[in-house]
């Protein structure tokens, strides 16, 4: 394998049990695996890059081709830190989502031939539009509240989290904006390998805005409640209140 100067390209290959990471982020990854080992010592002595894909079965211990999914992750590592013989935790800057054309070896670890992901979607242009309006205008406000209730957590130091209401107002692709979003919504392990393998940006955008809807629903009736309830001094009362208006929606 040598230095990659776009996307399309051979790479290492971290086959992922239980795990399912999305683009737009960085977040650690624990590996214990001796092929996932070596392919992480292959990749930080090239360019530090490799690909991650989700096991279709987690319970495969030696998964092939037909075990992976056909959608992966294109990664950069930013740091290791070995623990032990064999047992690395690194740190990735999850890039782009990438189509695996194949395997082209197995042994001491994966390799990967892979190409730019192309992404579809059937939806006439201006439904795709303004469906990524309201996801975007759900997710600005999801954002916006994490990032005060880490404010107000961290006694008014500046919040460390990964969005800010300018980052999402920013951006103008619909499947990074699933991306982006995906993080905030607790989903499922196969919920993410859905949103991960889904070509149709529209069927993107359409298997989050439920997730979104409820959470930009939730906030604004505690937004609501609070302005309602403005110097009632049970909290006891105010959270009672906020119940019996959840059971609405």
């Amino acid at each position: 394998m040598s230095k990659h100067t776009e996307t399309a390209g051979q790479y290492p290959v971290i086959p992922l049990r239980t795990e399912v990471q999305l683009p737009g982020h960085v977040g650690p990854l624990e590996i214990g695996r001796e092929a996932s080992v070596r392919a992480i010592e292959a990749a930080t002595r090239d360019d530090n890059l490799i690909v991650i894909i989700p096991q279709k079965n987690p319970a495969v211990r030696d998964p092939g081709q037909k075990d992976l999914h056909e959608i992966g992750v294109r990664a950069e590592i930013v740091q290791v830190v070995k623990h032990s013989p064999g047992r690395f935790t690194t740190v990735m800057r999850f890039l782009e989502r990438v189509h695996i054309d194949a395997l082209v070896a197995t042994e001491p670890f994966l390799i990967a031939s892979v190409s730019k992901l192309q992404a579809t979607s059937t939806a006439p242009a201006e439904q795709l539009l303004a469906t990524t309006t309201k996801v975007r205008d759900y997710l600005i406000a999801v954002v916006t509240d994490a990032q005060a209730k880490e404010a107000k957590d961290k006694e008014g130091k500046e919040p460390k989290g990964e969005l800010t209401r300018a980052q999402v107002q920013a951006i103008v692709d619909p499947d990074k904006l699933v991306d982006a979003a995906a993080p905030y919504l607790e989903l499922e392990r196969d919920d993410l390998t859905a949103l991960l393998i889904e070509t149709d940006t529209m069927k993107r955008l359409e298997r989050i805005i439920p997730s979104l809807e409820r959470q930009a629903t939730v906030l604004r009736l505690k937004a609501d409640i609070g302005a309602e309830l403005e110097g009632e001094s049970s909290r006891t009362h105010r959270e009672r209140v906020l119940r019996d208006r959840m059971r609405q929606i």
